[in-house]
């Protein structure tokens, strides 16, 4: 299977993932659960945005690509706004980089687990970024 393992609107398994998280923190960490299960599927290839910006730098697959990567950005900050964070937007691109991360990791060392790796991150991030909102 060749499934972008990105940051989309996804089919109802994401729908029903994110409806049944009560908080946006729950919400940023359950992206981490997809990816998990999205890199324990067999054919597991990687993120098709990552795959064809490196592929294709043509115009059109570069503004494919860059629209994608905004709308990880913007729903991990608004998300980040919404749980408190005092910059959502920093919050946000630090999220980014674990998701991008973790989706290589799976990709090129066949390492399954690199979303669980992540997600723990993920939670040191955001335990920092709620508690310097609450100063």
């Amino acid at each position: 299977m060749d499934r972008p393992v990105c940051i989309v609107k996804r089919p109802a398994s994401s729908a029903t993932r994110s409806g049944s998280c009560a908080t946006p923190r729950e919400r940023i960490l359950s992206v981490f659960d997809l990816l998990g299960e999205s890199f324990a599927e067999s054919g597991f290839r990687g993120c098709a945005f990552q795959r064809a910006s490196a592929e294709a730098p043509a115009a059109s697959v570069r503004a494919v690509v860059h629209a994608a990567r905004d709308f990880a950005r913007s729903t991990f900050a608004e998300l980040a706004r919404e749980a408190g964070a005092a910059d959502p937007d920093g919050l946000a691109k630090q999220l980014v980089v674990l998701y991008d991360g973790a989706t290589i990791a799976a990709q090129l060392d066949h390492d399954t687990a690199a979303a669980t790796t992540a997600r723990s991150m993920a939670v040191a991030l955001l335990d920092a970024a709620l508690v310097r909102a609450e100063r």
